[in-house]
């Protein structure tokens, strides 16, 4: 399988490289750390008799979610090495600001036979743990080979995933399979995963950890402040549009100014960066932050 699965990712990587190679020339990240994106990098120092957990997290989201996590694992074991596995560069740049100055921060590989094998070597992971839902049959199959641990945290599979996963279930099932646990959001979650191929006792709900990684708060510090500098003014409605994608500003702002008038104040907040340029020039005179 491994052979057959590397031939069929350079295949669609080569035959969609018009698309992607335009989006790396246009966003800039051909400038991307290549070595680390094929599993080369120094190798971790691991001190004898201690531990290394790997939380894979995608992007930015991923990576604030297990804030809490780290935290609780970092107070019951002082000798414990956690990584952090980012796949995106905005991931990365969280994960810096979040916990580099405690824990290494590496590129989460190619799902490749030898870019998976060089990230586990110079890593030597005793436990993988992928959150939401990133499980990828290279990096699975090496896991298991090893006699590593790997599991899902946070899981969930949407009702807009669900299909496409089963269409391929066949083909995905010897790779769920070999998960040693799914820590999943719902029941629903659940069911579809086992469906997937998972073992059903190796799989629990425990509910959303987006709720643990919150900080409840009467006040934000300096939220005043920047209030003042982005000129909202607290006697008018605000919404908060996060994580927007392409085209959906300008849809969600016009209907929003005729719901609600044209006395709301609106704060975008786009999934991606590089889209902050564009967004901003729809709306004149409008305040960046």
């Amino acid at each position: 399988m491994g052979l057959m699965l590397d031939i069929a990712y350079l295949t669609g990587l080569t035959v969609s490289s018009p698309v992607w190679g335009y989006k790396l020339l246009t966003t800039g990240k051909w400038r991307t750390d290549w070595s680390g994106r094929f599993g080369k990098g120094d190798a971790l120092s691991k001190p004898a008799g201690s531990k290394t957990i790997v939380f894979h997290a995608v992007s930015v989201g991923e990576t604030s979610l297990i804030r809490r996590l780290v935290t609780e694992l970092e107070s019951r074991d002082e000798n414990l090495n956690i990584v952090i596995a980012n796949t995106t560069n905005t991931g990365i740049n969280q994960s810096q600001k979040l916990y580099g100055d405690k824990h290494p921060i590496v590129r989460y590989p190619l799902d490749l036979t030898g870019a998976v094998n060089h990230f586990l070597d110079r890593i030597q992971p005793d436990v993988v743990a992928t959150v939401e839902l990133e499980v990828w049959p290279h990096l699975t199959e090496a896991c298991h080979k090893r006699d590593i641990p790997i599991c899902v945290i946070n899981g969930r599979i949407s009702d807009r995933s669900f299909p496409r996963y089963a269409k391929f279930a066949p083909l995905l099932r010897p790779t769920f399979s070999k998960l040693s646990a799914a820590a999943m959001q719902t029941q629903t979650y659940a069911d579809r995963i086992t469906v997937m191929g998972t073992p059903a006792d190796r799989v629990h709900v425990l509910d959303s950890m987006k709720w643990d990684a919150a900080d409840l708060s009467d006040t934000v510090a300096g939220s005043d402040d920047l209030a003042t500098s982005m000129g909202i003014d607290r006697n008018r409605p605000i919404v908060v549009l996060g994580s927007t994608g392409d085209d959906e500003e300008k849809l969600l702002t016009d209907q929003l100014q005729r719901t609600l008038g044209q006395d709301v104040q609106i704060i975008i907040v786009p999934r991606k960066p590089e889209r902050f340029n564009a967004v901003a020039s729809q709306y004149p005179g409008i305040i960046r932050r």
